[in-house]
């Protein structure tokens, strides 16, 4: 029981007495930890001084770590890295009862004494009562731990080049600026260090051709920072510069070190120089023009030049004509290619002879172009570096035939119901210089073409053109090909052909569509849609005659709107009972492309047949040239009556159903006759206005004939009523009024 009493408050008890700790949490840690710092950046780390009784306690003098750690005091007497580091409260330090107070220690890296690295001692504390300093209340011997450092700054790589670089253009290169510390230390530098950049050496001191972002300060850790130096060439030739990083190695550092990297560019420029060395007469020089002048077809003329490079750089080149109008087309060439393979070199001359030899009649202009490969030796190259322009012009004297189209392609309908020719306008014009002279047109072949009677030779003068007719008459359909041969008094061109070739189409059959089964109810008025399979190209004109049984239907209009005629001059007309002509024509175009063409309008009766044939014995589609220019077929439709409950086919009379009232209004009592043409179901009735039967009058098969009806109307309330007759499937309706 007493050992149990005793392990259980032993700790209260050393609880409640005085003690010296580095952090509360952890009372038993006896090492204190400065970390890592700069030389002459001090860092500061408190002790807890703990007094738990009522006694007043004290540190009675000041203090100092006695030793270090890594040396004792007898293996050298000129070293002492415990006086690093040294209290910073003021002696004798007094702790109250029941109080807890905080003694400051600071470690200061001294660089001027004690070398660099990491500095450990040892610090023995002993707390006294205040009452009785010889009595001890609590002593402890601490670890004191810290490291020091200084920072050396390092560029790299130590020197860069920006290679050639054309003037005016900007090329940057990247280096890095290493930051390290001496002696390395695995611990966090929570600091900075100062820098600045100069110039320390400029080839031209008076131009400022390179750049560089400099900061002003970088952190105390290993890093490396990248860097970006640009170069800017202001004139030809090389240019170098040192520049020079500035620092201290750490705060208050007597004297500032440095780094430094070289930098070195090369400005480019570069240039042709030319000059005519021997030039025919009449050549004139127009700033960067060669103006040959007027030359006849055949004729030769030569420029002799000399190009001097003026740039500073040497590199290869190539030579070409380029063509700026047809008429350059191998009228100008250069001789020599003048450029060696070794390359060009600066101040190097050349000579070079430019000809002008037309070959046709007109201006030519062309460009003599030399590009250099600079682009991809030198950095920043304008297009203007890249390639040189020497523009060459002349005008070749002499005629030249202009066939206006160059090839002549015609489609052309052709049947043999309508045989037809056209005419096409083909111009001949003098684009040259001189007079041309056409002495002779020819077709190969001539089959189906002709031309006019022409009084050759004619003469055209520079820029005059004229019209010929070309006429076309297809003998047969199909394509067939011919050309066209003129003959002319051009230099080395005398002959200019035209290719001509003709597709002589036949047209496509055509089909026209009638209903093929179609049921109607007698009385009523029924449209009849006549079908297009298409509408061919160019049709302007239809005509249809329609047949069909004239005692089952009657024709009474026609519909053109949403159809292939709509827009054109439609008119039909009965030229006999059951045969309908319709005949239509656009005036200011083709028929719309439809599938619909037409749609007429039938009033169905009860004729000696319940159903029709409908049939198109002759239709025509044309142009305003051939009315039946395509060959059409149609399909033959039918048209049957419905069922007629009860009713028999017979002929159908002149009288049509009637039903009349008379008198109307009625008083009392309702009067009426209603004619019935054939014997049939019949049902009479009458209904208020709001579609309620009110009486059945007349109900059963009846004969043929007119019959007249009687019925009292007493009983009803004076209004407006409807008398309804109902034959086969016919329905007829008539309103009257009953007055009181």
């Amino acid at each position: 029981m007493r050992r149990v009493l005793a392990t259980l408050l032993l700790p209260l008890l050393l609880w409640a007495q005085p003690r010296i700790v580095i952090d509360p949490r952890y009372p038993e840690r006896d090492t204190l930890e400065f970390g890592s710092t700069l030389v002459g950046i001090p860092v500061v780390r408190p002790l807890y001084l703990i007094n738990p009784t009522e006694d007043s306690l004290v540190l009675p003098t000041p203090l100092q770590p006695f030793f270090s750690i890594e040396r004792t005091p007898d293996q050298s007497s000129d070293v002492f890295d415990f006086l690093e580091f040294a209290p910073q409260d003021t002696f004798p330090v007094l702790v109250p009862p029941r109080q807890t107070r905080l003694l400051f220690l600071r470690f200061e890296a001294i660089r001027e004494f004690y070398p660099l690295g990491e500095k450990r001692a040892a610090l023995r504390l002993s707390l006294r009562y205040s009452r009785d300093t010889t009595a001890v209340a609590a002593e402890r011997t601490l670890v004191l731990r810290g490291a020091k450092a200084e920072v050396v700054l390092e560029l790299l790589p130590p020197g860069l080049s920006a290679d050639s670089v054309f003037l005016g253009a900007t090329r940057c290169v990247d280096a890095r600026l290493r930051i390290a510390l001496l002696p390395a230390l695995s611990g966090r530098i929570d600091t900075s260090i100062a820098l600045r950049s100069r110039v320390r050496f400029r080839s031209l001191p008076e131009q400022e051709e390179f750049s560089w972002d400099s900061p002003t300060s970088v952190p105390a850790r290993p890093a490396e920072l990248p860097l970006r130096f640009c170069y800017r060439p202001l004139d030809a030739g090389p240019d170098t510069a040192v520049i020079e990083f500035l620092y201290r190695r750490y705060p208050g550092a007597p004297e500032e070190q440095s780094t430094s990297i070289l930098l070195t560019g090369f400005g480019v420029v570069h240039r042709w120089e030319w000059e005519p060395e021997e030039a025919a007469p009449g050549v004139r020089l127009l700033g960067d023009t060669i103006d040959f002048g007027r030359v006849r077809l055949g004729n030769q003329v030569a420029v002799r030049l000399r190009l001097r490079h003026g740039g500073n750089y040497r590199f290869h080149a190539v030579d070409t004509l380029v063509a700026l109008t047809p008429e350059a087309e191998q009228a100008f060439r250069a001789v020599p290619s003048p450029f060696p393979s070794s390359g060009i070199a600066p101040a190097e001359e050349l000579e070079v002879q430019l000809l002008f030899v037309p070959q046709s009649a007109g201006l030519a202009r062309a460009a003599y172009q030399l590009r250099s490969d600079l682009g991809k030796r030198v950095i920043g190259v304008p297009p203007e570096a890249r390639q040189w322009n020497l523009f060459l012009q002349g005008v070749g004297v002499g005629p030249r035939l202009h066939v206006s189209p160059p090839l002549l392609e015609l489609r052309f309908p052709w049947s043999s119901r309508c045989p037809r020719s056209a005419e096409y306008g083909i111009v001949l014009q003098n684009t040259g210089t001189d007079v041309l002279q056409i002495d002779s047109l020819q077709f190969r072949s001539g089959v189906g073409l002709w031309l006019p009677w022409l009084s050759l030779p004619l003469l055209l003068n520079p820029g005059e053109q004229y019209l010929l007719r070309l006429r076309v008459e297809p003998p047969a359909a199909g394509e067939f090909s011919d050309t066209l041969m003129v003959w002319t008094n051009v230099p080395g061109a005398s002959v200019s052909r035209l290719p001509i070739r003709v597709l002589a189409v036949q047209p496509a059959a055509v089909t026209l569509q009638l209903p093929r089964s179609l049921r109607v109810k007698p009385g009523s008025l029924v449209w009849v849609p006549i079908h297009i399979d298409t509408v061919p190209e160019g049709v302007s004109r239809c005509r249809l005659v329609l047949s069909y049984e004239s005692s089952l239907l009657r024709w009474e209009t026609l519909r053109t709107v949403g159809t292939a005629l709509e827009g054109a001059q439609v008119q039909a007309r009965e030229e006999q009972p059951g045969v309908l002509v319709v005949e239509a024509l656009q005036p200011h175009g083709w028929l719309l492309p439809r599938q619909l063409l037409l749609e007429l309008g039938f009033r169905a009766f009860l004729g000696k047949r319940p159903s029709t044939a409908l049939a198109i014995p002759e239709a025509q589609l044309g142009d305003t040239l051939c009315p039946a220019f395509w060959l059409v077929s149609a399909y033959s439709g039918h048209v049957t009556l419905d069922s007629v409950c009860g009713l028999e086919a017979k002929l159908l009379p002149e009288g049509p159903l009637r039903l009349e009232i008379a008198p109307n209004p009625a008083a009392e009592q309702l009067q009426g006759s209603y004619t019935v043409p054939v014997e049939g179901e019949l049902e009479l009735a009458l209904f208020n206005t709001a579609g309620i039967r009110l009486r059945t009058l007349v109900q059963g098969r009846q004969p043929a004939g007119t019959y007249v009806f009687r019925e009292s109307l007493l009983g009803l309330p004076a209004g407006t009523y409807f008398c309804w007759l109902r034959f086969a499937d016919i329905v007829l309706v008539r309103p009257f009024t009953l007055q009181r």
